[in-house]
């Protein structure tokens, strides 16, 4: 066999991807606000640039060239899109979309484009994906290994929302036998799995003069048993694998119609591995078990007639735990009872059959108008709200936009492949009209009761957790329109699952599950992490930036951007181009209209979208003054050292409000900042630091100070903020103040990885509280009895640090862990004990990690003691 050149198209879309993905490496910035603002970017060095071609051809030239080979390099082409800021003339706002964490995803998408004809070939030899009777069960175990690894990665933000409230009525029902939840809140039961303090969420007590829950007993009911054995964490778990085992359903429904593997697994992964599902389906709300139980009752519809009476009578006492588990999900229960009787018709004995389907749930829809007469007097479902409903027919044009639009708290935002369930309908009316005529009863009249109630958004939790229970059904359309799409459609659908998956993935892996949870301030904090530079939040459609009119007009400009990229699709598979070709023309194309897409609405909307001070750190951070790289500037176009381009890049983000810091910088790296500022004369106090407590880092007087004052302040370690702020004098005689940096920390003492949350000078060390549970107090710092902290201390001097260890009020075993190993402390109540604990010589620093084995809350120990919080062991430098 001898090697064959690569073809001058094929060595121009290598080239094109070894530069791209060189370029796509590097780190760009705006050194201003405004258009003409020059942009200063930084790159790998040159080396890297040759080494990223060698490669490219090492692994493209094979000794049999295939179409294959051609296919992934012309895939690889997708690097284009970020050379798109890259380029040396004047350029739109928009393509700095590229500059941020979105060029990960096209990595991503060019990875999976080129190994996707590989996977699809092993899924077509495993029988099981496509064995109707296996795959189910291989989906439900996917989706396990989903929702727990998903459960685990945001495990920090959990319990969060409604979810303390409803493990609190589980607590009551074990511990009291009763739904009063006042004695539980007194008693701090709830310290169990949650630390903050929590008051009863109630709006009217019930006639006997106790205080229930407004939260439905249902669910608290179900965990109960769980709770008992295991606590939160197997409730957690409970229902992660319930959840999941109702994905399986889903595949055979979709089967069921389809009769086609690939659909099913489209269908399946259109909801089961996206949000709002994925979120759902572990945590402690009624939304996801309501769900799988309407999953359920939608697979008993589809088989009509033929399911059997043990089946009709499970599924009948499924529906009538609905409306147990949230009063609202009576409307699902309702419809699919309907339907699901009625489908009992044809057959011979449906007398018998229906009588059995119904006995449960007219039973139980008897004990739970009883339920609210016995504890409010009236067997009206609301009595818990005490009139307090927050429905409205008003709210219904604005919930159903927020629903499905909001950049925030919207489903088509992180789950475009939602779009497929929706035209779905169009091929199953034409398919099976009955059964999209049940499953619009199903849906719509749950999801407008549901946008009538003014806090359409959920409060505290995932996106669309309200439209969660009727979700699952979708896959039947979105797998019937994937059966009856073309090739080409099929490859953008498949495209906008992949978006919806990532996006799901990057919300539960970023910072540990912090970008899941939204307040109510119209900035997607997904949308932050995906571009810093630039404010996408502009860009897409919100509730809380305008009408529902506006955010329609925003959706549209969308809309029409997936429009055209489905022209284009269109016309290549029209023309009989290889799907390798389709897939490259469909992913261009997508970035190139969502590029004009945020252009024009910034034209429109956003006359500045560039927000060069919040990404001033990100841009700061990817330097390292060790490694040799190649900074350049735009307008004009002219290399610089690294060391010009820290002073030209802007950090400071000015504050809104007099409650608000002076000056903040997000993220900042560790590195030399110089404040600046001008100054009347009149006095005052100046301070800076990471966070409001402990207290502040750095403070100056600027009695008689005036005009330029200028001071420089070393950040040791990464933080999550800088802050600079003033007493009310200081407030008033400032009257200019910047920040910029001088130089930045290199080598092991960037400390990569670790971002600092408070800092304090404890002594002789300045401690900064980098990971884990802590209280930082002026003093010193409790580390959270059960758990565990991680700290990077700076000594004034030495090569060791010194340090205290208090134990709290009750016997507890220490752990401390630094570069020294690893050593237990088994401590008394109040007995201390010092440890010497090695300075690294290349950072400065040691870095220790205290483990608090038990630990007591003052309240529970002190009569008249109101700090709730769990103390283990404090610790402080001497």
């Amino acid at each position: 066999m001898t090697a064959r050149r690569l073809s001058p198209s094929s060595l121009s879309a290598l080239l094109c991807s070894s530069v791209g993905l060189w370029v796509s490496c590097g780190t760009l910035g705006v050194a201003g606000i405004d258009s003409g603002a020059p942009r200063i970017g930084v790159l790998p060095s040159f080396w890297w640039l040759g080494a990223a071609v060698a490669g490219s051809f090492a692994l493209s030239l094979p000794l049999r060239p295939s179409p294959r080979r051609v296919a992934a390099l012309w895939l690889s082409a997708l690097l284009l899109l970020p050379w798109l800021p890259w380029l040396p003339q004047p350029i739109v706002s928009a393509t700095l979309t590229f500059t941020g964490h979105l060029r990960v995803f096209i990595w991503v998408a060019m990875a999976v484009g080129v190994a996707a004809p590989f996977a699809i070939d092993a899924v077509r030899r495993s029988r099981i994906v496509a064995d109707p009777h296996r795959a189910p069960w291989v989906a439900a175990a996917l989706a396990a290994v989903v929702y727990l690894g998903a459960a685990s990665s945001i495990r920090p933000q959990l319990p969060a929302g409604d979810e303390p409230h409803y493990l609190v009525i589980t607590q009551s029902l074990l511990r009291d036998h009763d739904l009063q939840i006042e004695n539980n809140h007194t008693r701090g039961d709830y310290h169990q799995f949650f630390r903050p303090q929590l008051k009863p969420d109630y709006l009217r007590r019930g006639v006997n003069g106790q205080i229930y829950s407004i939260h439905a007993p249902g669910l608290p009911g179900v965990v109960a048993p769980v709770f008992a054995l295991f606590g939160y964490a197997g409730v957690v778990v409970m229902l992660g694998l319930l959840n999941a085992a109702a994905t399986g359903l889903v595949w055979k429904a979709v089967w069921r119609l389809t009769g086609r593997a690939d659909a099913s697994w489209f269908g399946w992964a259109t909801v089961a591995l996206t949000v709002p599902f994925v979120f759902e389906a572990f945590t402690a709300f009624p939304d996801g078990l309501g769900g799988s139980i309407v999953m359920a009752g939608v697979l008993a519809m589809l088989a009509g007639s033929g399911v059997s009476v043990r089946t009709l009578m499970c599924v009948g006492a499924a529906l009538a735990l609905l409306p147990w588990l949230h009063t609202r999900f009576a409307l699902p229960a309702g419809a699919l009872g309907l339907i699901i009787a009625a489908r009992q018709y044809a057959s011979v004995d449906r007398g018998r059959r229906i009588a059995a389907f119904l006995v449960v749930p007219l039973v139980s829809g008897l004990a739970w108008f009883w339920f609210f007469y016995a504890i409010y007097g009236t067997p009206n479902p609301t009595a818990p709200y005490g009139g307090y409903t927050q429905s409205s027919l008003a709210n219904i044009p604005r919930g159903l936009t927020g629903l499905l639009l909001d950049q925030q708290f919207g489903i088509l935002p992180y789950a475009p492949v939602y779009l497929c369930a929706l035209l779905g309908f169009v091929p199953l009316v034409r398919r099976e009209p009955r059964v999209s005529g049940d499953l619009a009863l199903i849906i719509l009249p749950y999801a407008v009761a549901t946008a009538a109630y003014f806090m359409w958004w959920g409060g505290f939790s995932a996106p669309g957790r309200f439209l969660t229970t009727v979700l699952l059904p979708l896959s039947i359309p979105a797998g019937v329109w994937f059966a009856s799409a073309g090739a080409a459609a099929r490859l953008m659908g498949c495209g906008g699952l992949f978006a919806s998956v990532l996006i799901t993935t990057t919300l539960a892996t970023v910072d540990r599950g912090n970008l899941v949870y939204n307040v109510r301030d119209g900035v997607s904090l997904f949308l932050l992490w995906l571009a810093p530079l630039v404010d996408l939040n502009t860009a897409l459609p919100s509730l809380f930036q305008g009408g529902p009119l506006m955010a329609w007009l925003r959706a549209a400009a969308w809309l029409t951007g997936i429009a055209a990229t489905a022209a284009v699709g269109t016309v290549l598979a029209s023309r009989r181009a290889s799907p390798s070709v389709i897939g490259l023309g469909l992913g261009l194309s997508a970035g190139i209209f969502g590029t004009v897409c945020i252009a024009g609405i910034w034209h429109i909307a956003d006359p500045q979208p560039v927000i060069a001070a919040r990404g001033g750190p990100i841009f700061l951070r990817a330097i390292d003054p060790a490694v040799q790289e190649v900074a350049i500037r735009f307008n004009p176009l002219q290399r610089l050292q690294i060391g010009d381009v820290l002073g030209l890049i802007p950090i400071g983000l000015p504050g809104r409000g007099a409650t608000e810091p002076l000056l903040s910088v997000a993220a900042p790296p560790a590195g030399t900042y110089v404040v600046e500022a001008i100054v009347d004369g009149s006095g005052g106090l100046l301070t800076a630091g990471l966070d409001r407590e402990p207290g502040p880092l750095w403070s100056w007087d600027l009695t008689g100070t005036l005009g330029p004052w200028r001071q420089s302040i070393v950040l040791p370690v990464p933080a999550l903020a800088l802050q600079i702020d003033g007493d009310a004098v200081a407030r008033r005689a400032v009257s200019s103040l910047s920040i910029q940096v001088e130089r930045l920390a290199s080598g092991p003492a960037r400390f990569p990885g670790f971002d600092a949350r408070r800092g304090a000078h404890y002594g002789p060390a300045t401690v900064f509280l980098v990971r884990g549970s802590a209280f930082m107090e002026r003093a010193g710092a409790w580390v959270s009895g059960y758990d565990d902290a991680k700290f990077v201390v700076f000594p004034n001097s030495g090569s060791t640090v010194r340090l205290l260890l208090r134990n709290f009020a009750v016997e507890n075993t220490v752990t401390v862990e630094s570069q020294a190993g690893t050593q237990d402390y088994p401590l008394k109540a109040r007995e201390e004990r010092t440890v010497d604990v090695p300075v690294d010589h290349e950072t400065g620093a040691a870095v220790i990690r205290v483990t608090s084995a038990g630990g007591a809350r003052p309240s529970d120990l002190e009569p008249g003691n109101f700090d709730m919080r769990m103390l283990g062991c404090w610790i402080e430098a001497r």
